[in-house]
């Protein structure tokens, strides 16, 4: 009968240690907001799929040296999103910088590349505003980057 009572006693901690375990994996899988292991749980990388925001981007030179009253280019590149639509770009000048180029224009396909031509007026320190507006449903999005410009 001792024998029995011990291979029931040692069952009965094999199933509750197993229990303490598993219970265990299961809080490190569903830790709060991505602690433990949640971030690597299937299901949760599923769901960060889901509901991962693609932004737009906009790229332009930082600086830009160039000399007094000679015709400059300068590239911008953007990648919109198949979630926004209405976009739009403007460029606006300083005020001794000269556009050249189109100071607005729309943007229809995914990926935008333009040269912006532009000459300054006088030396100095100036910049060129780029605005990119859009919507993603309802929600108005607007994107400013500045190019500064040396002129010598």
């Amino acid at each position: 009968m001792n024998s029995m009572k011990n291979k029931t006693l040692n069952c009965v901690l094999c199933v509750a240690a197993l229990a303490l375990s598993s219970s265990t994996l299961a809080c490190a899988y569903h830790g709060d907001s991505m602690a433990g292991f949640a971030a690597y749980h299937p299901m949760m990388q599923r769901h960060m799929a889901d509901t991962q925001m693609e932004y737009i981007s906009l790229k332009v030179d930082q600086i830009v040296s160039t000399q007094t009253a000679k015709e400059t280019n300068s590239k911008l590149s953007l990648f919109v999103p198949t979630s926004y639509y209405d976009v739009s770009v403007s460029l606006a000048g300083s005020e001794h910088v000269e556009l050249l180029s189109e100071q607005s224009f729309d943007v229809t396909g995914l990926i935008k590349k333009n040269t912006m031509i532009f000459r300054t007026l006088k030396k100095g320190e100036h910049a060129i505003t780029v605005r990119v507006k859009a919507k993603r449903g309802s929600v108005p999005v607007e994107i400013e980057k500045t190019v500064k410009i040396q002129s010598v």
